[in-house]
């Protein structure tokens, strides 16, 4: 009985990357967002496994999309991860292609809801993303959005340094701004608490009171 339960569950169309489900990006944006909703139900191990997965059968139930990156820098935001009851763990990797090379992976991304940047793309190229739940026998539902993002230069040298704009009190951030430390240089003197700085970015800004929240 047991037996033929198993052999009725039909994996899900992109149990495979061959199988892979395009998705399109959309312009970036706090509202409004589309976004895609996956289920891991009866999604079975693909081979090879990803590079940063813990175990052998964290992600027994990997599904597959692709889409085709529209900027250099892709923002991938999860949400609605669920399990039943029970708290699970989405993971993720990318790559350049079906069978392709990895390009990043994460096998803790989101519990409930998070953001990671995909950059380093080549617009017009198709990329593939692989989702699992962490760890054996869990699978999950969840929805995601790919949002298109043009990271701005900010100043290589505090002479220079960008002007950001201070959020009135109470005011959320719905409007962030995106900003890239490629092509940065090293400044002089390291920060006491770093001396891996070689790529570091300066901004400037006008406290309008004792304090201020900062919110990578």
């Amino acid at each position: 009985f047991l037996f033929s339960n198993a052999a009725l569950a039909v994996p899900p169309a992109n149990d495979n990357c061959t199988g892979a489900i395009l998705v399109t990006t959309s312009v970036y944006s706090d509202l409004g967002v589309v976004y895609t909703s996956g289920n891991t139900t009866t999604a079975t191990r693909s081979i090879p496994n990803p590079g940063c997965v813990g175990g052998a059968n964290d992600n027994n139930d990997d599904i597959w999309y692709k889409f085709v990156a529209q900027t250099q820098t892709e923002l991938l935001r999860v949400q609605s991860v669920v399990a039943g009851s029970n708290y699970v763990t989405l993971g993720y990797a990318l790559y350049d292609g079906c069978g392709g090379t990895e390009i990043t992976c994460n096998n803790g991304m989101a519990t409930f809801y998070g953001n990671e940047m995909l950059g380093g793309l080549t617009p017009g190229n198709t990329y593939y993303i692989r989702f699992w739940a962490q760890g054996p026998f869990t699978s999950m539902t969840f929805s995601f959005a790919i949002m298109d993002i043009t990271p701005q230069v900010p100043a290589n040298d505090a002479a220079s340094a960008t002007f950001l704009n201070i959020n009135a009190p109470g005011q959320h951030c719905i409007t962030p701004q995106f900003y890239t430390t490629a092509s940065a240089t090293r400044s002089a003197n390291n920060p006491t608490c770093n001396t891996d700085n070689d790529d570091d970015v300066w901004f400037q800004f006008i406290c309008p009171s004792n304090a201020v929240n900062i919110y990578p």
